[in-house]
């Protein structure tokens, strides 16, 4: 690692650390258990990784930490409960793919629902909906809805916001 690399203690989505491995697999005693060292990760991939792990019921343990706030990267630690006998034994590998799944399935739901409640809202109040397209890496046309999302804005700047508190003492 060269410490000395100005770009490897940048904050943010854009700078990523060319010399840390994107995976890497350490294995102690326990054949099952691992330890996955993720790079160019942080607390926030982290602690939803660790509590999406720990609610799977074949888990003992999963727990995750960053060695030091200026390295990007974590260590999650898998520990897969011990099988029955004749269960088949589960490999920690397993488990974090399997979160991993999950956990795409989370933001993918949560993603529809934030996007379906905001039309909703944003019809019932008469407000411009804007153009949800996720899979656009087109930066141009994002910047064109941007100006014509705040021109609407402008145009709609005598609606009143709602204060639910008031509409349930009305009732």
């Amino acid at each position: 690692m060269d410490f000395t690399d100005s770009e490897r203690y940048k904050v943010g989505d854009q700078t990523i650390a060319q010399d840390i491995e994107q995976l890497k697999i350490i294995r102690g005693d326990d054949p099952l258990s691992a330890t996955f060292v993720i790079g160019n990760e942080d607390h926030t991939l982290g602690n939803s990784l660790r509590w999406i792990i720990n609610k799977d019921p074949r888990v003992e343990f999963c727990g995750y930490s960053q060695p030091h706030p200026s390295d990007k990267l974590i260590k999650l630690r898998i520990q897969p409960k011990r099988p029955m006998e004749g269960e088949e034994p589960l490999d920690a590998t397993e488990i974090l793919r399997d979160g991993l799944r999950n956990m795409m399935q989370l933001c993918d739901h949560l993603a529809e629902t934030v996007r379906t409640k905001s039309t909703e809202f944003r019809e019932k109040h008469g407000l411009p909906i804007p153009m949800y397209d996720v899979e656009d890496d087109d930066d141009d046309e994002d910047m064109e809805e941007e100006e014509d999302y705040e021109s609407q804005e402008d145009n709609n700047s005598n609606i009143e916001p709602v204060d639910e508190d008031e509409n349930d003492s009305e009732n």
